[in-house]
């Protein structure tokens, strides 16, 4: 009994992140590189693309998030950010609501299923810059880290015999 609860519990926590028909539907032979190169090539096609947010507009057409790629697996759960190649926009239409910007914050991590419907161009900095654009069909906001404050502690009465302030009176042994 006890290791059909564990195995219950091991494969939740496994979960996919978003929908089993996205990811079953989803373009994965492909790189982003690949995809940053040719947008054009692949429209209409669906990825699944892990990000940072660098940026939320509220626009006429909905909520564009300007995403830092960061590898996805094939459940959708984030890899290292160090191995970004690029960066997309992923536009969530007006009719399916909007993103609100203090949640979907600068710096928060997303998985998102998008069709591919172009390319917008835009600048990096100063530097002209080609985004890849996809059409939100789903997102997942993965939950904010905690911020850890480390404090060095140092303990004055760090010998056994005065771990209590005041020591006990040793002269009483029982």
């Amino acid at each position: 009994m006890r290791a059909l609860v564990l195995a219950v519990l091991l494969l939740a926590g496994c979960a996919p992140v978003l929908t089993q028909e996205h990811l079953r539907k989803a373009q994965w032979e492909v790189s982003f590189s690949q995809l940053r190169a040719n947008p054009e090539g692949y429209r209409g096609q669906l990825f699944v693309l892990g990000g940072i947010i660098a940026d939320l507009k509220l626009t006429s057409e909905g909520s564009l998030l300007e995403l830092v790629h960061v590898p996805a697996d094939r459940r959708g759960y984030l890899g290292e950010p160090e191995a970004s190649e690029g960066r997309f926009l992923a536009l969530y239409p007006r009719d399916r609501g909007i993103l609100d910007p203090m949640i979907y914050a600068k710096g928060r991590e997303v998985t998102v299923a998008g069709l591919v419907v172009g390319s917008r161009q835009g600048k990096l900095g100063e530097v002209p810059y080609t985004y890849p654009l996809l059409e939100v069909q789903e997102i997942y906001l993965w939950r904010k880290e905690p911020e850890v404050l480390v404090v060095p502690y140092w303990e004055p009465y760090w010998w056994p015999d005065y771990y209590y302030w005041p020591p006990p009176p040793y002269w009483w042994a029982p």
